[in-house]
């Protein structure tokens, strides 16, 4: 089993799936992220084959945050594309599957909230988190 969604790579490997988030260095999310994570996790959930998940990111950082830098769209305020991210990142929570997640390097915001979706997180000695958001007014 390999398939692609979007930047995340699913693959299989025994009773155990892995998804691979692709984009270095940070590792940055977006609503299509959280989307296409959220997908590849459902199509765990319906594999009768697979019991786990293991959640990786490829680069220095396992996720640096959000990235504010895209355009969500100009008919979208920043309300409503904020509202679209919460939206997807509650999704990942309904995984049925027990996921694990291997932190390496920096885990800071929206990543550091994303390493919480697992019951299980394995952290290398580079890793660091932050919950920066509780500094924003």
């Amino acid at each position: 089993m390999l398939e692609r969604y979007g930047d995340i790579t699913l693959t299989a490997h025994d009773h155990v799936a892995l998804a691979v988030i692709d984009r270095p260095p940070h590792n940055h999310v977006t609503v299509e992220l959280l989307r296409d994570l959220a997908d590849a996790l459902n199509d765990v959930d319906a594999d009768k084959q697979l019991r786990c998940t293991v959640l990786a990111t490829a680069g220095k950082s396992f996720c640096a945050g959000a990235d504010f830098s895209t355009d969500i769209g100009d008919s979208i305020s920043r309300e409503d594309g904020t509202s679209l991210f919460y939206d997807q990142a509650v999704r990942l929570f309904s995984a049925r599957k027990p996921i694990v997640v291997a932190v390496q390097g920096a885990a800071i915001g929206a990543g550091f909230g994303l390493s919480l979706i697992a019951a299980f997180r394995i952290a290398a000695p580079e890793a660091r988190f932050s919950a920066n958001f509780v500094k924003l007014a």
